[in-house]
């Protein structure tokens, strides 16, 4: 079987404190709080519930603002400085181009300060079907994940403040 090689994004950032303080506001944040709509994506409207989300094999239904849904499922987890996922069982029009996608944050500290890695990998089904989402990828997709990525920051950084005063 064929498999066309996987499209792959990293974003880095860096927020005050260290990972043990920084992963309780990770696990349990609200998708629908960072994952906005931006150009053709959808935003998250809500997740079904859950009580925790560290558990290899724990899954939850995410559901978007245009009805669409897909299916977290937690591959791996080390709290409070791994985490990976994957999607599958979506609506959306991703499920005619990818297998799989996953992906995977890294917690870790550096110098008094907490640097969290965001990968996020597409593995489309076939090359011609990579090259769909290849525009995809670089034209809506980076862009969706550093706002994301900003928003989570903000709300992480909001977060702190709130607690320590």
């Amino acid at each position: 079987m064929f498999r066309a090689r996987e499209l792959t994004h990293t974003l880095k950032i860096k927020v005050e404190g260290i990972p043990e303080e920084f992963w309780p506001f990770f696990e349990f944040i609200k998708l629908e709080d960072i994952f906005k709509a931006a150009g053709s994506l959808p935003g998250i409207e809500k997740t079904s519930p859950f009580a925790e989300w560290h558990t290899p094999g724990n899954k939850r239904t995410v559901y978007f603002t245009t009805g669409d849904t897909s299916t977290e499922e937690i591959l791996a987890c080390t709290v409070p400085n791994h985490f990976k996922y994957k999607v599958y069982n979506t609506t959306l029009s991703a499920r005619y181009f990818v297998t799989e996608i996953t992906g995977e944050w890294h917690i870790t500290e550096d110098k008094g300060h907490t640097k969290v890695t965001w990968q996020y990998q597409f593995f489309p089904k076939s090359i011609i079907h990579r090259l769909f989402i290849l525009n995809f990828f670089k034209h809506s997709w980076i862009p969706y994940m550093e706002q994301s990525m900003r928003l989570l920051q903000e709300l992480y950084d909001r977060h702190r403040h709130q607690h320590l005063q």
